[in-house]
């Protein structure tokens, strides 16, 4: 089943909310996922940028069927950080497995041991076209 948004009432995952970020980082990781957080804890713009989304990709694909993949959040995250910092698949498959921040913004359990593929991501977060961005903007 495809997903708008998992919930986060999995024992294991971290509330976005509560996901630490260094105020003093000089890196550019913390800023887009600070972003993240206020973009999810105000349900009104959270809800209309899903459905922007669920209206722009894959219209017409009926969302009770098929297998799970990534979830609108999860494909906004990844391309937020994605257009965010400029950087190609490879970079953005290293954050999405390996930076704990990005990671727990994917709303994965730590013990669910996911990964993402370079070509998943191709996949998915290439879907998230200019067209949806401008719309959202």
């Amino acid at each position: 089943m495809r997903a708008v948004l998992k919930s986060q009432s999995d024992l294991w995952v971290t509330l976005i909310k509560q996901i630490e970020l260094n105020p003093k980082s000089r890196d550019d990781i913390p800023p887009v996922l600070r972003g993240l957080q206020s973009l999810f804890a105000d349900k009104d713009v959270r809800d209309e940028v899903l459905g922007v989304l669920s209206r722009r990709i894959l219209p017409g694909v009926d969302r009770t069927q098929g297998r799970p993949g990534i979830d609108f959040w999860q494909r906004i995250v990844l391309g937020v950080v994605k257009f965010a910092l400029n950087c190609d698949y490879y970079r953005l498959e290293n954050l999405a497995n390996h930076h704990i921040a990005v990671y727990q913004m994917l709303m994965i359990s730590d013990v669910s041991k996911k990964r993402f593929s370079v070509q998943t991501l191709v996949d998915n977060v290439s879907l998230l076209t200019r067209e949806a961005l401008d719309e959202i903007y």
